[in-house]
């Protein structure tokens, strides 16, 4: 008898975003998402389906979160 447990993996399911999605999520224009990739300072990882460049978008959470500051960070400087 086989040894399966159902459910014993986990996957992640991964959700991916054209840049005019990114624009709309992040603020930053298609234009500067395209530019930072040609000169290679990419603010998000990006991947190439055919001709289509797709974000992943828990990495955009990810990198958003990271770079989120405290809501007290403001007022301590002052």
């Amino acid at each position: 008898m086989a040894n399966t447990s159902i459910g014993a993996q986990s996957t992640v399911r991964r959700r991916y975003a054209s840049e005019k999605e990114v624009e709309g999520l992040t603020g930053i224009s298609a234009r500067t998402l395209q530019s930072d990739r040609r000169l290679r300072r990419e603010r998000f990882p990006s991947y190439r389906a055919g001709r289509r460049v797709l974000y992943d978008l828990n990495e955009i959470e990810q990198i958003i979160q990271r770079s989120r500051r405290a809501s007290g960070d403001a007022a301590e400087a002052v």
